[in-house]
């Protein structure tokens, strides 16, 4: 499951679990919801549990019309299959869109069309949403004197007549779309474009083949009466004499609002419904209405049961599909959430590198000014190779000489990057004195302001003897000017020093005209330009290129 839609999962758990101790918390409530269940009429519990049985079966046979309609040959035992397994996800987890995106997954992952695929699946609610539209507003309208005598129901059936209102005008619009063909005359990165023109290959479908579409329609109804019966014979198991006209006008409304993603399968939210509408229309009592709301959703929930134990036969369906995402996944990612997952063992630094990477633009700045070269770099002041890992990750595969103070650190990027990635290295070594090796380029990321000013003139003479003659230095600091930036870098100084990320106590950010002083001594052009990103910081890019190149790099210990 993706991070968010397990969070999403998370939530309407948490939020079904906290409206059910609201609802049980009360013992002399608990008390009358064993008497009111101890006086239940098992006959019409059964009976209801026939009527789900019933509009499943005929939900099987309706999703059936329209796989054969777009030539996906499913038998009908493994359709029923599916459907029940499907009604698992429905009721139990991530909704009606989540059981449908199951279907979806286990019929693409044994060969067969997507795009036809998802077609079956909307006539299928296409086909649903129409009749319940109809039916929905035919009997609030029979009944509207009695639904409007209550407030608390009036100002529900408010809310479900505009989800009518608005479901029909959604329905008109996209068939007037269909038969306009002004889909297809949308540009190619309009959104939902994609969706619009299958919603118009559906209603083509619908008009084409129009008897089969007037079968599912058919039913549909039959769906309809059977679910709005579940609810009808809950309500007289337990003693409330609706009439199933009634039934009809009231459920509506309750089933709109408990489809919301609120709860797991409205569980919760359909109960505190209930004890509004039964205890407005027929002055039922509490226990009894939320009784008649749960019996009501577990008579229907019972065939969802019979989905969840189909499930081992598609467990190989479920991991090739997790297997599949999780490639996608790796392979879309952006390179610093490829470079991050090294550092999962490392709690601590793993959340820090998510950050950093994620936000920090020094990253894409070196990636860029070093896109497609040869020479080596070296990268002073690694830490644990963060930089290392996303340059690999970017598709850079020149030889990088990692070096750092902190031995813990030199520590972890040798452990995890060393083994994953070709031609890295990690050493500890002082940035004032870095390690011998090939010469290229040299990357120096938030160091000078370590040093006091003779330090960083010193720094970055080191740093220079490191380049091949086509080599660029590129520097990342804090420059020293009055700026609300600045202090705001100084401030973010004083936290790192304070939580131990970074160990000392003095820091010392270079001038402008230091850097450029010492640099154009040295011979090379300097060229400085913020780099500040998403941050706060007042922090600058740097590099620094000799004035006449040469091709080769030539080993330090040579010259």
């Amino acid at each position: 499951m993706p991070a968010k839609q397990k969070w999403i999962f998370i939530l309407q758990l948490s939020v079904t679990l906290g409206l059910l101790a609201l609802i049980f918390h009360d013992a002399q409530f608990r008390t009358q919801i064993g008497e009111v269940l101890r006086g239940a009429n098992p006959a019409w519990l059964f009976l209801g549990i026939v009527l789900a049985g019933i509009e499943n079966g005929f939900g099987v046979i309706r999703w059936r019309i329209f796989l054969r309609l777009l030539d996906i040959p499913i038998p009908f035992l493994r359709t029923a299959q599916l459907y029940l397994v499907g009604l698992f996800f429905n009721l139990f987890l991530v909704g009606a869109a989540g059981g449908d995106a199951v279907k979806v997954l286990i019929l693409i992952n044994q060969g067969y069309r997507r795009s036809r695929v998802i077609l079956s699946v909307i006539l299928d609610r296409l086909s649903g949403l129409a009749v319940m539209v109809i039916v929905s507003g035919y009997f609030i309208w029979l009944h509207s004197d009695w639904l409007m005598e209550a407030p608390s129901v009036a100002r529900l059936v408010k809310v479900v007549l505009v989800y009518l209102v608005v479901s029909l005008a959604l329905m008109v619009l996209s068939f007037w779309v269909a038969c306009t063909g002004w889909a297809n005359r949308l540009p190619d990165n309009f959104p939902l474009r994609a969706r619009l023109q299958e919603f118009c290959e559906g209603y083509a479908l619908f008009v084409s083949k129009w008897r089969q579409a007037l079968l599912a329609s058919a039913i549909s109804l039959a769906m309809l009466f059977a679910y709005f019966g579940v609810y009808f014979c809950s309500t007289r198991a337990f003693g409330v004499e609706a009439t199933l006209s009634q039934v009809f006008a009231f459920m509506p409304a309750i089933d709109v609002i408990t489809g919301l993603p609120i709860s797991i399968g409205g569980v919760g939210v359909r109960e505190h419904l209930f004890k509004i509408v039964l205890g407005a229309l027929y002055e039922t009592p509490e226990a009894q209405a939320v009784m008649i709301s749960l019996a009501g959703y577990f008579c229907a929930a019972s065939w969802g049961l019979v989905g969840a134990l189909l499930l081992p036969f598609f467990w190989s369906v479920f991991k090739k599909a997790r297997l599949e995402a999780m490639e996608k996944r790796a392979e879309t990612a952006p390179a610093w959430q490829r470079a991050v997952q090294s550092f999962r063992p490392w709690p601590r630094l793993y959340h820090y590198g998510r950050n950093k990477m994620r936000i920090d633009p020094a990253y894409s700045a070196v990636r860029d000014a070093l896109k497609g070269s040869s020479l080596p770099l070296h990268d002073l002041g690694c830490g644990a190779g963060f930089l290392a890992a996303y340059l690999r990750e970017s598709g850079e595969h020149f030889a990088i000489y990692g070096s750092d103070l902190s031995a813990p650190k030199i520590k972890i990027a040798r452990e995890i990057l060393e083994p994953r990635y070709a031609a890295l290295s990690f050493q500890v070594a002082d940035a004032v004195k870095p390690p011998a090796g090939l010469l290229g380029n040299v990357v120096a990321l938030d160091l000078l302001h370590y040093f006091e000013d003779a330090g960083q003139r010193e720094a970055i003479r080191a740093w220079v003897q490191l380049l091949a003659p086509e080599g660029q230095l590129l520097i990342r600091t804090t420059l020293k000017e009055v700026s609300w930036r600045y202090w705001a870098t100084l401030l973010e100084e004083g936290w790192v020093r304070a939580t131990g990320w970074i160990r000392g106590g003095h820091w010392n950010f270079p001038r402008r005209a230091l850097i450029e002083e010492t640099l154009r001594e040295c011979g090379f052009t300097v060229q400085i330009s913020p780099l500040w990103g998403w941050t706060p910081f007042n922090s600058y890019w740097i590099i620094a290129q000799k004035r006449t190149k040469n091709a080769s790099p030539v080993s330090l210990e040579t010259t």
